[in-house]
């Protein structure tokens, strides 16, 4: 692990062990619901932090294998929540099976395979493999909810595990490692403080039918807070 990578890591751990103090107090002295919102969402950074932590020092294969079980992970509860039957179980198999064949293409670093494989070639087949079956009932609808599975729990978080074998153009503080860091010390920041400023100065909700708790004010004294941090923390990692 890179020397500025260490260190950063020793920041976040520090910031996480405060944020965690302050809550338990918090939580003892209040009880209230906001406590416990801010308890579990700082358990919650813990996990994730201990997470990047295992991913960016293990061997790069270790990393992307651990990506690919988040993915497995993701898609596996992405599929829970939304209705399938029985003439879905093959293609489903084969969703399981493209996890393990789009972190491939990121450990053997094919990139051209990497970023249309679900794009392009899974969302031909999925439609494919139905028809073969002979299961034309709700077709779009399957088709649809499939790809856009894929899309979210493997294409998407599968870039966070390319960043380990990106070839770095410009040269950088600690390369691939350090544009993984960085996601996660942005994220982080913005998640906590758009809590923050949404508890002090949070009025009108943004979409209170699918978050009630995100506000007009904590989502700009989040935007504001990240962006000021950004060019400090992208200049240091």
């Amino acid at each position: 692990m890179e020397p500025n990578v260490r260190v950063t890591f020793g920041a976040i751990y520090a910031f996480a062990l405060l944020a965690t103090i302050g809550a338990v107090l918090y939580r003892a002295r209040s009880g209230s619901n906001a406590s416990r919102e801010l308890l579990a969402r700082t358990l919650t950074w813990w996990i994730i932090i201990l997470f990047f932590t295992f991913v960016l020092s293990a061997p790069r294969p270790a990393g992307i294998i651990a990506f690919a079980f988040l993915s497995f992970l993701a898609l596996k509860e992405y599929l829970s929540l939304i209705p399938t039957r029985q003439a879905d179980r093959l293609v489903i198999a084969w969703m399981y099976l493209a996890v393990a064949f789009q972190y491939l293409f990121i450990g053997i670093e094919w990139y051209g395979m990497f970023i249309i494989f679900i794009p392009v070639y899974r969302f031909l087949l999925i439609p494919l493999q139905r028809i073969g079956l002979g299961k034309t009932d709700g077709f779009l609808r399957a088709a649809g909810s499939l790809h856009w599975g894929l899309m979210i729990t493997v294409f998407s978080i599968s870039h966070m595990a390319y960043l380990l074998v990106l070839p770095v153009e410009k040269p950088t503080v600690a390369g691939g490692a350090g544009l993984a860091l960085y996601l996660l010390l942005i994220t982080e920041l913005n998640d906590m403080a758009q809590f923050v400023w949404g508890k002090m100065i949070g009025r009108r909700k943004v979409v209170p039918r699918v978050s009630p708790g995100k506000t007009w004010g904590g989502l700009i004294g989040g935007f504001a807070t990240t962006r000021s941090s950004r060019q400090f923390s992208w200049r240091h990692i």
